[in-house]
């Protein structure tokens, strides 16, 4: 008797600590994953915010046809899309112009077609989201691993 009593007396203590150590994280909601990825998986990141797509880990979104590269992802993501032999397009499937945030930083190595977002570009927060979770809608309706994005509970 004197056994049992002593640990049920234990398995009460333990089930109130661990009870109050569940209490006190919820209340601090960690953030998960507490690291983000500057850019999707496997695509190249330039340290100024602009991801590009060169080949890997293009998701459903993109479609390469007679060599030409699209984006069919929703029209509400600051995607540009640039072909060698047709230019700039935007995420609407339009004509454009080359981004204003890409400049002259365009790395040397890219492909003759390729795609490219600023992970700081005002239209991520244009819908009433926060950036981050209109990336995880991005990354997840297109299919695009993004660590730290796409499996993100901010959202």
């Amino acid at each position: 008797m004197i056994v049992i009593g002593v640990a049920l007396f234990l398995l009460i203590v333990i089930l109130v600590i661990v009870g109050m150590m569940m209490r006190d994280n919820k209340s601090n909601k960690t953030v998960f994953p507490p690291v983000k990825q500057p850019c999707p998986d496997l695509w190249m990141n330039d340290n100024d915010g602009n991801c590009y797509y060169v080949g890997k880990n293009k998701g459903s979104g993109f479609n390469t046809e007679n060599n030409v590269l699209k984006y069919e992802g929703a029209s509400n993501f600051p995607v540009y899309v640039y072909n060698q032999a047709n230019g700039w397009t935007n995420s609407s499937g339009g004509s454009a112009t080359q981004p204003k945030f890409v400049g002259n930083s365009i790395p040397n190595n890219l492909p003759a077609n390729y795609a490219i977002f600023n992970t700081s570009d005002p239209q991520w927060t244009s819908g009433g989201k926060t950036a981050v979770c209109q990336q995880k809608t991005f990354s997840n309706n297109n299919n695009i691993y993004w660590d730290g994005i796409s499996n993100t509970n901010q959202c």
